[in-house]
């Protein structure tokens, strides 16, 4: 094996011209302090960028202070975003076909805007919810997680008779988050936007979006009565037991047996119907049921489109209504 050495200091090298002080020297890569948020966002050049992973923003770093697209090699490393954290990562560098530089890269967290943002009361709308039950308030949970790097927050909550009133430091991604829960778990939204002030710099006024979100007293398996407005020829009272939820609400007409789908904003003089426990005395040649009141013998409303498995003595749902009893099916 033949000996090589730096032509620079003498020094013994295994590989490359220059041993890897006189390469530091002959290359040389400052990369500046890397800052970090909590939002994967950074401080560059004077202001906030996103980024996706750490190891490639150091390697983008390297690759800016280099003014080359050297092939790096990040060592493991752990990083927190979290107050007061800072770390050294260790990067080689291959600057040549066989010469690599080792740097050490300064690492550390700094709260970004977004940040700064979320501890304070500042807000651009409120979405206020009429009716929440807590899979509303959870399914907006969940949807704020994802909002959180794009610096969308709620800085206050406020409970009131009907519901709660969220307020959120971006109104455009607020109306896309109360679209979703009348896709999801339907009701009626109505927009509001109010002068909040006017801005001198830009001579533009400021507006406060207010969402406000009418969820309906019912959930999937109650049954309803309510009438229907708009709908040509339609001058009956429903009685439907709901199956699916949304912006267009869908249920079983207990009255015909039919499927219903409407709109909530249709719907008028909405009532909920608590169904009662009875007992199944009859199923040939018709179903009969005992009454919950009187204890007699009763075939109800929907006896002949009622489609489900009975046997004598099984215990049914029920409910009462203007037209008489009516079965329910099991949810």
């Amino acid at each position: 094996m033949v000996n090589r050495f730096c032509p620079k200091c003498g020094a013994q090298i295994k590989k490359g011209t220059f041993c890897e002080s006189c390469s530091a020297e002959k290359i040389k890569i400052d990369v500046p302090l890397i800052q970090i948020s909590e939002f994967n966002r950074t401080y560059h050049k004077g202001s906030w960028q996103p980024f996706q992973e750490l190891e490639d923003l150091i390697i983008k770093r390297i690759r800016e202070a280099a003014g080359k697209d050297y092939p790096v090699d990040v060592e493991p490393f752990e990083f927190e975003a979290k107050p007061k954290e800072k770390i050294i990562v260790t990067a080689n560098v291959l600057v040549a076909e066989d010469e690599e530089i080792t740097l050490s890269i300064p690492v550390s967290y700094r709260q970004c805007d977004y940040g700064q943002k979320q501890k304070t009361q500042y807000f651009e709308g409120i979405l206020q919810l009429q009716n929440p039950t807590e899979k509303v308030i959870d399914f907006i949970s969940k949807q704020m997680e994802s909002m959180a790097p794009k610096g969308v927050f709620i800085t206050k909550t406020v409970d009131t008779k009907k519901g709660v009133d969220l307020y959120f430091t971006k109104k455009n991604p607020m109306r896309i988050i109360a679209q979703k829960v009348v896709s999801k778990f339907g009701g009626k939204m109505d927009e509001n936007a109010q002068l909040f002030t006017h801005n001198h710099l830009t001579s533009r006024d400021v507006f406060r979006l207010n969402i406000h979100v009418q969820l309906p007293e019912f959930t999937l398996g109650d049954v309803i009565e309510f009438d229907l407005t708009r709908v040509r020829g339609d001058d009956l009272r429903h009685v439907i037991q709901v199956n699916k939820m949304g912006k267009v609400i869908q249920g079983t007409d207990l009255l015909t047996g039919k499927q219903l789908a409407f709109e909530l904003k249709f719907a008028k003089e909405i009532k909920k119907v608590k169904p009662i426990k009875t007992t199944l005395i009859s199923v040939q040649p018709t179903i009969q049921v005992l009454h919950p009141e009187t204890y007699q013998a009763q075939t109800p409303r929907n006896a002949d489109v009622y489609k489900h498995d009975l046997n004598i003595e099984d215990k049914v749902d029920v409910v009462m209504v203007k037209e008489g009893i009516l079965l329910i099916y099991d949810v």
